[in-house]
């Protein structure tokens, strides 16, 4: 007689009790087997080596949790094996050889005694199925209105590795040029006579991002956010003598600004695989489908293979549908988004076949946001019931800042600055913000480096920790190749850049990733 012992366990690899587990044997009817105690089932099989099949389904008993079913099979000495099932949910333990009595009738024999655990995961896999749904839509690759959204081609993965032309402009260490140039800016807003300015100093690059992508799916109604996508660099190992993984953990735009201006509120209904949410806050902040400087495009892949950083990009897919920072949820909690991260670094390594990760904290983590993204952040360091958590404390240790709205600057790095100024090694968190606006980062040069700023229009002053970077649209016209008839056109493409490009600076500075 051979015996089948089930445990659940969580995030950590604790076993825990909380999963109810059925049966089905060689395709016969499904049955429940006898739970041990609180926290083991047990069931017994005449022998394992005989059977075709074993289909073994766990269903937590709280609701947050995913329920899963994995197919097993025996080798030809009685050991059960996975057969298709995920190691993101099942795991063998192990499978032991026993001499004893095998049965009611308690004759003595060989038989085995195999161990299987079952996670609880608050998340499933749907890269895939995700990825599907992005191509299938393949009209709205050629008639999205604006033109601007438009990759090159259709994908052939989450992170494209190669642009058309091969290369990319890739911003360097000194940001700005040490020459100046005579531009006019376009019409349509001060400053428009001729100024004297710095160029901002690109080069060319050939990086390509090397990553394994995952869409990960949320258990529980009314949980948000419901899908995540996590970018993981090849180069960082999951193995069992893998440290605490570093995260970088990036929240783009709010995405109800497109629910609302482009009155487009049918196409964002389907939360979170319809096309505009897979389009819009997922494929098109991991590639560039052309070089930056000549048209919109984010590439946050690109810039982090070019900073030569090893961390796991994370994107939470906002609800379109709601405002503020409430599209991203749990996220602006320092205690559940710490969570989320557990979860998705023990999610990582199962899917790399360890069951339990090796360390059972998350490593350094970076907040990034960006555009009107720059308000979820914000209210995230301003959250009085965060303040006192060791994630908010101690764990975050970096925030970076792109093009947020010039109105809301100011009040963003009071915040960052308070937060800077609490917990463990507080000293050493970093604080880099990239913006337009040099009336505006004024009192934000004051309070970041505990000084009056340049009287240059376009500078950028960094120290290991702290970084003001304040370029002025018309400070990238010696760079940009196209002609520009008005200043929104400038501006826009100026805007998109922040996201396309600085990232990289951001992480070429971090003294800790």
């Amino acid at each position: 007689m051979d015996v089948i012992v089930l445990m659940a366990a969580d995030r950590k690899g604790n076993i825990v009790g909380g999963c109810r587990f059925e049966f089905s044997i060689d395709g016969g009817q499904t049955f429940s087997p006898a739970q041990a105690d609180g926290m083991k089932w047990s069931f017994a099989v005449p022998s394992a080596s005989q059977l075709a099949s074993i289909i073994i389904r766990g269903t937590p008993a709280a609701p947050q949790y995913w329920a899963a079913e994995g197919a097993f099979k025996a080798d030809s000495n009685g050991a059960l094996i996975p057969a298709g099932a995920s190691p993101a949910f099942f795991f063998v333990e192990g499978t032991f050889v026993m001499e004893g009595p095998a049965g009611p009738e308690r004759t003595w024999g060989m038989h085995t005694v195999t161990v299987i655990l079952f996670h609880l995961s608050i998340f499933r896999d749907r890269t895939q199925e995700a990825f599907d749904a992005l191509k299938a839509n393949a009209d709205k690759w050629v008639k999205n209105a604006d033109g601007r959204w438009l990759p090159p081609g259709e994908p052939t993965s989450w992170s494209t590795p190669t642009l058309p032309n091969g290369e990319f402009s890739l911003v360097t260490s000194e940001i700005l040029g040490p020459t100046t140039t005579l531009v006019t800016p376009p019409p349509g807003r001060e400053p428009h006579p001729p100024l004297v300015v710095p160029p901002l100093s690109f080069t060319r690059g050939r990086y390509s991002p090397q990553t394994t992508d995952f869409i990960l799916e949320r258990k529980q109604e009314g949980s948000l956010p419901k899908a995540f996508l996590v970018s993981w660099p090849r180069s960082l190992r999951r193995t069992v003598d893998a440290g605490p993984t570093p995260f970088l953990v990036y929240f783009t735009h709010l995405l109800n600004q497109n629910f609302e201006e482009h009155n487009a509120g049918d196409s964002f209904q389907d939360y979170p695989f319809g096309w505009n949410y897979l389009y819009i806050s997922i494929y098109s902040y991991l590639n560039y489908r052309e070089d930056p400087l000549k048209t919109y495009s984010r590439g946050l892949l690109y810039q982090i293979a070019a900073s030569q950083k090893q961390l796991v990009l994370v994107i939470p897919v906002g609800d379109a549908r709601l405002k503020d920072s409430r599209e991203v949820g749990d996220c602006v909690n320092a205690a559940l988004l710490e969570e989320l991260l557990e979860e998705i670094q023990s999610f990582c390594f199962r899917a790399a076949g360890l069951f339990r990760p090796p360390v059972q904290h998350v490593g350094r983590v970076a907040l990034a946001s960006f555009s009107s993204g720059n308000e979820q952040l914000a209210y995230f360091l301003a959250r009085d019931a965060n303040k006192e958590h060791p994630f908010y404390r101690n764990t975050l240790r970096e925030v970076y800042c792109f093009d947020i709205p010039r109105h809301r600057v100011a009040a963003l790095a009071a915040h960052a600055v308070n937060w800077a100024s609490v917990g463990e090694k507080h000293e050493e968190k970093v604080i880099r913000i990239y913006g337009t606006s040099a009336g505006a980062f004024v009192p934000v040069h004051q309070a970041l480096l505990g000084k009056p700023p340049p009287r240059d229009h376009a500078y950028v002053a960094s120290t290991t920790h702290r970084t003001v970077a304040v370029l002025p649209e018309h400070s990238w016209l010696p760079i940009l190749p196209n002609t520009y008839s008005n200043w929104e056109d400038l501006a826009q493409q100026v805007h998109q850049l922040f996201c396309g490009a600085m990232l990289t600076d951001a992480l070429r500075r971090s003294p800790g990733f």
